[in-house]
């Protein structure tokens, strides 16, 4: 079979836009320092007064803005790379721990609070650093997000209540929110096969971004199959079995999966299936065919109502 002949990916360059704003945001790391444990610069502006406490904020939200900025650019522009994928976490750690310690030094916030936030965070990074070494990737969860908008916002919260007394009240619960999710941690143990398909079957019925929440009414039309994956390993193209193989392609951080009953029932070839993939994944029709993509494929145990009542 011969390789698709597309054009290449996009030059990733080593400071590309995403990098770039990567390191913005941790020059922005001493600048908020030097703001806050200096209580300046208090300045009025068109008559409106402008204290410490404004421009800490406005650079920590700044600083927040290119951590979502960064991430989307970088897949848009398909310009994920190796330095970004360390840089990004080390930067989130240095901008949310610069910004608790200098509120220990302020009296806002109780340091052993701190120590458990700053822990936790070092603790995930090295989990995920060694993770990465072995070629596994731990994902953002939904509560690692959670986790992270919480910590923005705690820190804004205390940083204005700071001069507005009023705020502290909400300041004090956002830290506790914040302490909480760093003790319940983001690393799932590995479910039984029971409690998994429970999960993943709430969430294909209720949350699959893709289709409307099923109904109560649509039940009776509802037919179930579950697939049982074998564990993905890595597969030429010229060795993909339309309607044994299913496809898992992945780039840096992105993928795409296809179970292999999507290429008998949409009658797709090897390359259309591969295509399909990489689409699923974020990715140009033709990225299949380059050095920087890895295809895997795995077979499927698949257990179904319809087979069932076919005697399959």
């Amino acid at each position: 079979m011969v390789a698709g002949t597309g054009p290449a990916f996009p030059p990733r360059g080593v400071m590309n836009l995403p990098n770039s704003l990567t390191v913005l945001r941790i020059f922005f790391v001493p600048l908020l320092i030097v703001v806050l444990l200096t209580r300046s610069p208090n300045v009025e502006l068109w008559g409106f007064p402008m204290h410490f406490e404004f421009w800490g904020v406005l650079i920590l939200l700044t600083a927040a803005a290119t951590d979502w900025a960064d991430g989307y650019f970088a897949r848009r522009r398909l310009q994920v790379t190796t330095l970004g994928i360390l840089l990004d976490p080390i930067a989130d750690k240095l901008l949310i721990s610069a910004a608790f310690v200098s509120l220990v030094d302020m009296h806002l916030v109780p340091a052993w609070m701190v120590v458990i936030i700053i822990g936790r965070e070092f603790t995930i990074l090295g989990l995920r650093n060694i993770a990465s070494a072995e070629g596994f990737t731990i994902e953002a969860s939904l509560l690692g997000k959670t986790k992270m908008v919480l910590q923005v916002c705690a820190v804004a919260v205390l940083i204005a209540g700071a001069r507005h007394p009023s705020l502290k009240p909400l300041a004090l619960a956002l830290l506790w929110l914040v302490v909480v999710s760093g003790c319940i941690g983001v690393i799932e143990s590995e479910q039984p096969l029971g409690e998994s398909i429970v999960r993943c079957a709430t969430g294909a019925a209720l949350r699959d971004p893709r289709f409307s929440p099923l109904r109560e009414e649509e039940l009776h039309e509802l037919e179930i199959e579950i697939s049982l994956l074998s564990p993905p390993a890595p597969i030429r193209p010229d060795d993909i079995e339309i309607g044994r193989h299913g496809l898992l392609i992945v780039y840096e951080t992105q993928r795409g999966l296809l179970l292999p009953q999507v290429a008998t029932e949409h009658r797709l070839n090897r390359e259309q299936f591969l295509e399909e993939a990489c689409r699923k994944a974020g990715l140009p029709h033709h990225a299949w065919s380059q050095d920087e993509v890895r295809i895997f494929g795995f077979t499927c145990e698949v257990f179904s109502e319809r087979l069932r009542r076919l005697g399959v």
